[in-house]
């Protein structure tokens, strides 16, 4: 990830921090390398850009503020993480598809907590729509 700034279907990625791209170099080189290939700023066929660039957005910054290597390092796969059905993002979405521009308070090895202007939010890995009743196997953003 470079430190110049990311345009996406008019959401701005800020640069990222020297913590930040330390966060994301402490990833594995399989992730770096997806979450590169997210800035194509037109996305899956069928997926409105816009929509498309907060799910990027929130993917960059779950990893270059260190969630996903905390999530990592308690068990989450690339897939609780950056997962999508293939096919219908609502039989299966990933944290990263899930938060829709939120933030994370805290993550532990079996759930993500948010807390938005609606109150909180949890996102159960592994829970309906995250894993444990998915038709077919998830993919990779």
């Amino acid at each position: 990830m470079s430190s110049t700034s990311l345009k996406m279907a008019g959401v701005s990625i800020p640069p990222l921090t020297a913590p930040q791209r330390d966060a994301m170099r402490a990833l594995p080189v399989k992730i770096v390398s997806g979450l590169r290939m997210l800035r194509d700023e037109s996305g899956p066929m069928g997926v409105r850009p816009d929509v498309w660039a907060v799910v990027a957005k929130d993917a960059i910054r779950l990893a270059a503020n260190g969630w996903v290597r905390q999530a990592l390092d308690l068990g989450w796969s690339a897939h609780d993480l950056f997962g999508v059905d293939p096919i219908d993002s609502d039989d299966f979405a990933g944290l990263a598809v899930w938060l829709n521009g939120r933030s994370i308070n805290l993550i532990d090895p079996d759930r993500a907590i948010v807390v938005d202007r609606s109150g909180r939010s949890f996102f159960n890995r592994g829970g309906f729509g995250h894993g444990k009743d998915a038709v077919r196997p998830p993919v990779l953003l």
